[in-house]
């Protein structure tokens, strides 16, 4: 994923691999973080939530529930536009 990323960020501002430049030093001027600095941070930010207590809006939503699922097969029943 994180060579995919990388190619597609070389191909942005015509940077090849026979330019010897960077991944890093492609990344700053567009303003874009690694794969893995973001997994990073949303790692982070559950840790965060588990240690939150149970009472925490966050908490919550993480893990509320739906009360009722619909069958795959029916169709919504809000009305459409």
């Amino acid at each position: 994923m994180q060579g995919a990323q990388t190619v597609f960020l070389r191909r942005v501002p015509g940077v090849t691999l026979c330019n010897e430049v960077r991944s890093s030093e492609i990344r700053k001027p567009l303003n874009v973080k690694t794969l893995l600095g973001i997994e990073r941070s949303q790692r982070c930010w559950f840790d965060h939530l588990t240690r939150m207590s149970q009472e925490g809006l966050a908490r919550r939503v993480l893990l509320a529930t739906p009360a009722r699922m619909r069958p795959r097969d029916h169709p919504s029943t809000r009305p459409s536009d």
